[in-house]
């Protein structure tokens, strides 16, 4: 499995790697939907790791065991960040599991590297989100990498009407395998991170996201109307 990472550049008032070229920069790596393949998609060297969610396909312990082992390994992140999805069906399984070997968040922020980091659960409720610099939820917003191939859309129109409020540098999430890639609106970059391509006990599967961000300059980030990639 040769693929390299699908790098995605949020958009900048400015160069900031040219006027800032001092400052930290931090980078992001982005998988959602893993469904027990997480090791068949290799992550390239990053700051931060970010799943949005549907690393198992049943939930069961084991499963989420051995993706607690995957995560064991990835040593190449300072922090991991992960929320559950829709497959990952049993709280107690995940709060037992999973806090040894990553930050898992259930409706929860946490603070790194300069980055307000808000994740939910599957089943949130979204006007309780609070303002931050990076959204993870597993399902989609309305509008943004949320039409199936049947060309319904799975978003949520609350979720959109949220994020429009709190404006988010970034959003990330999965849960529609179809519409993998970024878009945009004028104040928030939207990431649909799904590496895997059919159901989710298909085997083909899409190379890892990664997003350079400068968490000192936050305020020179912004959308890209009309945009998408």
């Amino acid at each position: 499995y040769k693929r390299q990472p699908h790098v995605i550049e949020l958009p900048q008032r400015r160069s900031l790697s040219t006027f800032f070229s001092n400052t930290q920069k931090v980078r992001l790596v982005l998988v959602s939907d893993t469904h027990n393949y997480a090791h068949h998609i290799p992550l390239p060297d990053g700051d931060i790791l970010l799943h949005a969610g549907d690393f198992t396909v049943h939930g069961t312990g084991k499963e989420v065991s051995s993706f607690a082992q995957w995560l064991d390994t990835q040593n190449q992140f300072k922090f991991k960040i992960v929320i559950a999805g829709n497959h990952e069906t049993n709280p107690k399984i995940l709060q037992k599991l999973l806090p040894a070997h990553c930050t898992f968040l259930h409706d929860q922020m946490v603070s790194v590297m300069g980055l307000d980091i808000y994740g939910t659960q599957w089943r949130s409720d979204w006007k309780t989100i609070p303002k931050c610099d990076i959204l993870l939820t597993h399902k989609p917003p309305k509008g943004h990498g949320d039409i199936i191939y049947t060309g319904e859309s799975r978003g949520s129109s609350v979720l959109t009407s949220v994020v429009n409020n709190i404006k988010p540098i970034l959003h990330v999430f999965g849960h529609n395998h179809e519409q993998y890639g970024a878009s945009w609106n004028a104040h928030t970059t939207f990431v649909n991170a799904a590496t895997c391509r059919g159901g989710a006990k298909s085997i083909s599967r899409r190379h890892c996201i990664v997003i350079d961000i400068y968490p000192e300059h936050k305020d020179l980030y912004f959308g890209k109307p009309d945009s998408s990639s």
